[in-house]
């Protein structure tokens, strides 16, 4: 839904893979959202059924519901990885996004009307641009993309 008209960038989501690159779009957003006006970031990481139990397929697969610790263990992650990042002007909000496919980003970023995606790309000199399953981002642009080379 592009607009001619200039707005600010009140809610900000950033994409982490805990790269030095995810940590560098997030400094930049932190720099955006002071200068904007930004109400909010979200700090999200994609944990897809995939990851989960690639990572920790004993607790993945043992008993249901067990799973839920690894997502709270991967948002103390998330949140100290934006802590790390330096100080946020703004609320920052650590959110495991769990899905099938990285598709389920997408729908969060739909879902709490960002107005700017931040997303990190695979190191200069790599053939390919954005780190695995991010690919969707040139299907689907939610919306504003920021792409932190």
């Amino acid at each position: 839904k592009p607009s001619a008209a200039p707005r600010a960038f009140a809610q900000i989501v950033a994409i982490t893979d805990f790269s030095e690159l995810s940590k560098a779009g997030l400094q930049r957003a932190y720099w955006l959202a002071e200068r904007t006006g930004a109400e909010a970031i979200r700090v999200v990481r994609v944990f897809t059924v995939f990851t989960q139990a690639k990572e920790q397929p004993t607790e993945f697969f043992g008993k249901e519901g067990s799973h839920r610790p690894m997502l709270e263990a991967e948002e103390k992650h998330i949140a100290e990885f934006a802590a790390a990042a330096g100080t946020s002007p703004v609320p920052v909000e650590a959110v495991c996004v769990e899905g099938t496919t990285g598709f389920a980003a997408s729908d969060y970023v739909e879902g709490v009307n960002a107005d700017l995606l931040v997303v990190p790309s695979h190191p200069p000199g790599t053939p390919q641009l954005l780190p695995d399953g991010m690919d969707w981002v040139f299907s689907v642009i939610p919306t504003n993309l920021f792409i932190v080379r």
